[in-house]
């Protein structure tokens, strides 16, 4: 997967870099005298170079040399980055200088050094990069990599690496009515004269284990015998004063200061949970270590001697279901083809008329989803507002490696990356994957880091911010 990102960055990044340039106006390619010839051919480089680009993010993965090519490709498109970077700020002098300045010869454009001087350098540079770049080209077709041209994309939302919750009403669930009812009688069920009963439900990433959770969460039956509901999101920091953290704030709904001891957490959590039974879901546990378990298990445990409260962890790792079960594992199995195609048309024809010529087409992606819900709901929403053919070189360009080595998540993810749109959208989404699983960064925060990486670009109608927040949305 970490491979497969390098070359979906290096896209976003050539395509980011080719809308700059062809942004540029007749009128400011005039004004850079002595190099426009060259500053063309670097447009025309970069627009058939995008054109190899869609074959070899396909095949980086199994191919290390076309893995090097991509690259030797992205440190090129980033010296011509610079290059653009240099170019603007001249415009933006240019525009910034007064009236009867601009009228003076010592005062005229790349002035502020030696104009000609500068004109030198940067058709010097550019003329590098254009060398390079034929080079990169010549190699590209040893490679054997194929032209394609592929139009502008619908974005699709990233699924994944985010923190969850309790109210996330998903309009399609298929497939999991005996999975819910079987976790509800069991935990109602449970002994009596256990205090905590814990249920892990198993399954790799993509199964649905969060859905099935929530559906659990939100069960009538579940309301009525459990006095509090509690959702946490735990992921890889498995930090029992931060689940406290959690916990008290799921209770109150209301924030918590950081500093607060642990003893002042459970403090406030037994007072807040009196005497009443809980249902408590960690989601998306990773921990493997029993002694973190037992730590935090026993400060519940002191908190309140109440009978009957019940836990479900969510957990990818068989360990981590092994260190905490009470009651018996619930191992999530794969959905039924018939179930991936329901929840493929219900994302790609939302009015629920389905036209007969696509039923063969869609049948056959489904099968190739796996039984992953994660997957048919990815390749619905690809397939929204697409035409037959449209569907069928989604079949054949991007599912034709899908098999069954394991790996149908990472490449459902990365076909998930791909399709976001516009190429700066990537790069914003690409720019967030650095930090580690879980990190919590303030909305502000990250789209001041889009904008002094140069990521966001105003347009007529919005200024950086505005769009910033837009990205942020089509993100979440």
């Amino acid at each position: 997967m970490e491979e497969a990102m390098v070359g979906a960055v290096v896209g976003a990044s050539i395509q980011t870099l080719l809308q700059n340039l062809l942004s540029i106006s007749v009128e400011e390619i005039n004004l850079f005298r002595g190099f426009r010839k060259e500053l063309e051919r670097l447009q025309k480089s970069f627009l058939m170079i995008q054109d190899f680009l869609y074959d070899a993010e396909m095949k980086q993965v199994t191919d290390k040399a076309v893995n090097r090519w991509l690259k030797k490709l992205e440190a090129v498109a980033y010296e011509a980055d610079n290059v653009l970077d240099e170019l603007n700020y001249e415009v933006l002098s240019k525009k910034m200088e007064k009236p009867h300045k601009m009228k003076q010869k010592v005062h005229a454009f790349f002035s502020r050094s030696n104009p000609v001087a500068f004109r030198r350098k940067m058709a010097t540079k550019i003329k590098n990069i254009n060398e390079e770049l034929e080079r990169i080209n010549k190699e590209a077709n040893g490679f054997g990599l194929q032209m394609r041209f592929v139009g502008a994309h619908a974005p699709t939302p990233a699924v994944d690496g985010r923190e969850t919750d309790s109210y996330n009403a998903d309009p399609v669930v298929l497939g999991r009515e005996d999975d819910v009812s079987g976790i509800v009688e069991m935990l109602i069920s449970s002994p009596a004269e256990q205090v905590l009963s814990v249920l892990p439900i198993v399954g790799m990433g993509g199964l649905g284990k969060t859905t099935l959770a929530r559906q659990v969460y939100n069960n009538e039956k579940i309301k009525a015998h459990f006095e509090e509901r509690i959702w946490v999101y735990v992921s890889q920091n498995f930090d029992a004063v931060i689940l406290f953290k959690k916990i008290l704030e799921s209770l109150t709904g209301e924030s918590i200061e950081h500093g607060s001891s642990r003893e002042v957490l459970l403090r406030k959590i037994q007072q807040n949970l009196e005497a009443k039974k809980y249902l408590l879901i960690l989601d998306d546990v990773w921990n493997e270590e029993m002694e973190k378990w037992d730590d935090f298990k026993n400060s519940l445990l002191g908190i309140s001697s109440v009978r009957g409260h019940g836990i479900i962890v969510t957990t990818r790792s068989d360990k981590v279901s092994s260190i905490v079960k009470t009651l018996p594992v619930h191992k999530l199995k794969s959905l039924s083809e018939d179930n991936c195609w329901s929840i493929i048309k219900a994302k790609a024809f939302r009015e629920g008329d389905i036209p007969p010529e696509f039923e063969t087409i869609g049948k056959r992606i489904a099968k190739r989803c796996q039984g992953l819900p994660l997957a048919a709901k990815v390749m619905g929403g690809m397939l929204l507002d697409k035409s037959e053919n449209e569907w069928l070189s989604i079949e054949n360009t991007y599912l034709s490696n899908f098999g069954g080595d394991g790996s149908t998540v990472s490449k459902i993810l990365k076909l998930s990356f791909d399709h976001l749109s516009p190429p700066s959208l990537k790069k914003c989404f690409a720019c967030c994957s650095i930090s580690p699983k879980g990190t919590e960064m303030p909305r502000a925060y990250v789209i001041d880091l889009w904008m002094a990486e140069g990521f966001l670009q105003a347009d007529q109608g919005n200024d950086m911010e505005t769009i910033g927040n837009k990205f942020f949305n089509l993100l979440l």
